[in-house]
């Protein structure tokens, strides 16, 4: 019982756990998935901003990224959208490799960017960074579809190796 009052008393979890008690109690509610993304993109980032030491190597944030970006796209699919909600999404699929996802988040978040007067001097570089985002990612295909690719060219050379007879039978029959 001490050890669990300790637990809690220290922080350890605390948030995580009622954050995800509150998307389990309320699955229909936005501000919860948007809160626990939030929540994994910061844990990403914090991971991302430490450095390793001689015996470790720096940790890899790629699944608290991962997760953030699930979480994130469950809000939008709820209804949720703006240009925060848009712009996080472009970066983190930007950061984890998904080009043409970060190319449609990006336009997204371009929808309900900030016009004019509004918009100050960190909202333009944000802006141009979105801009350049969707140059730069037109066409690039997702890294899961890169490796896609690749398996199916393996595969082909793994086939052209095989005899003639072997692989006019597999030709035939796959």
């Amino acid at each position: 019982m001490l050890g669990v009052h300790a637990y809690w008393n220290g922080n350890n979890g605390r948030e995580h756990y009622f954050l995800n008690k509150a998307v389990t109690e309320h699955p229909q509610d936005q501000r919860a998935w948007l809160d626990l993304a939030w929540y994994y993109d910061n844990m990403g980032d914090r991971l991302a901003a430490e450095e390793g030491d001689e015996d470790h190597s720096p940790p890899d944030p790629t699944p608290e990224y991962r997760e953030a970006l699930r979480y994130f796209n469950k809000a939008a699919a709820l209804g949720a959208s703006g240009f925060e909600l848009n712009l996080a999404r472009a970066q983190l699929a930007d950061t984890l490799g998904e080009k043409r996802d970060a190319v449609a988040y990006a336009q997204e978040a371009l929808r309900f960017a900030p016009e004019g007067g509004d918009a100050d001097e960190a909202a333009d570089i944000v802006i141009k960074w979105l801009h350049k985002t969707i140059d730069e990612g037109r066409g690039t295909p997702n890294r899961s579809e890169n490796a896609e690719d690749r398996r199916k060219s393996i595969e082909k050379q793994r086939i052209q190796r095989l005899p003639l007879l072997v692989r006019w039978v597999f030709d035939l029959f796959w």
